[in-house]
């Protein structure tokens, strides 16, 4: 079994579409409100993709997981709590194929992120997810991340909590 991180392809966009209706569908199924109104879907992976931002972990050419590294997120300027470092990478848009979830593979996404971020010598990894996403709350922790603070979307004001990983 070999398993390849890289950046996502506009070939690799219908297998990311995919990775996010199953991760919308777990969500609802768990009762969650997250990525409930048709986000994020094929059209924001051919964006991340076209913006270099798009990564994708395959096994053996298959897409198993998928993430945005992005240099900037604006929502983050206001946060109800403290940010650490100074310069950041945020991670968005994470999705693991349902078959794979519970097998580490969101903190393999968090791995890489770190290295790029070191690579870019940024001082910090952030990230935001809804309150009741106990899932990747816990993918976050056990990767390192420390609880911020609250930061609201700009979109529609919804609160998310925010964790950040000094490096």
């Amino acid at each position: 079994m070999r398993i390849d991180f890289c950046k996502g392809t506009e070939a690799d966009v219908k297998a990311i579409g995919g990775l996010y209706r199953e991760a919308i569908t777990f969500m609802a199924a768990n009762g969650l409100d997250q990525w409930q109104t048709g986000y994020p879907n094929e059209e924001d992976a051919l964006s991340d993709v076209k913006n270099g931002f798009s990564r994708i972990l395959k096994e053996d050419g298959k897409a198993i997981a998928t993430c945005a590294i992005l240099p900037y997120e604006p929502d983050y300027e206001r946060i109800d709590g403290a940010w650490k470092g100074t310069s950041y990478l945020a991670i968005h848009r994470v999705a693991v194929l349902s078959a794979c979830k519970g097998k580490g593979y969101a903190g393999r996404l968090f791995s890489e992120a770190e290295k790029e971020g070191r690579a870019q010598g940024v001082s910090a990894l952030r990230v935001d997810t809804h309150k009741d996403n106990k899932p990747m709350r816990s993918a976050l922790e056990k990767s390192g991340f420390r609880y911020r603070g609250i930061i609201y979307l700009q979109w529609d004001g919804a609160p998310r909590v925010a964790y950040e990983k000094r490096l």
